[in-house]
């Protein structure tokens, strides 16, 4: 599944996961956490219920403070029916985007005095 995402922005994504069989079933999604650098995070379930002979959306979010490739696999695990799913997130964070843009060119800092006098209960 490719994935593009700025540096520093949350994107969320979602992987559906079918169900086959009569009676509901009970995922267990798992990825290799190990793979992922410090400075990405991957976010999602640990499990997630399917309905008999239907789907379900399971939803996740990425982020990387770092622009680059990574290359997860995730799996989804039926232990009632001995079957497992397996997706391959291909993500390919650009550089971040620039704060800014269509700002003004120049700022002005206004700041206002403290009031002198007597302090009130608080601090």
């Amino acid at each position: 599944m490719p994935l593009q995402a700025p540096a520093k922005k949350t994107v969320p994504f979602s992987l559906s996961v079918p169900n086959p069989l009569r009676p509901p079933q009970c995922y267990r999604v798992e990825w290799d956490a190990a793979a992922i650098p410090p400075h990405v995070t991957l976010r999602g379930p640990r499990s997630l219920e399917v309905p008999g002979r239907g789907s379900r959306e399971c939803k996740f979010t990425f982020s990387s403070l770092l622009e680059g490739r990574l290359s997860v696999p995730i799996t989804f695990t039926s232990e009632l029916a001995g079957e497992a799913y397996s997706y391959t997130l291909e993500a390919q964070t650009a550089p971040a985007e620039v704060l800014g843009r269509g700002m003004p060119s120049s700022w002005t800092l206004v700041a206002s005095r403290r009031a002198s006098g007597a302090r009130s209960g608080c601090c």
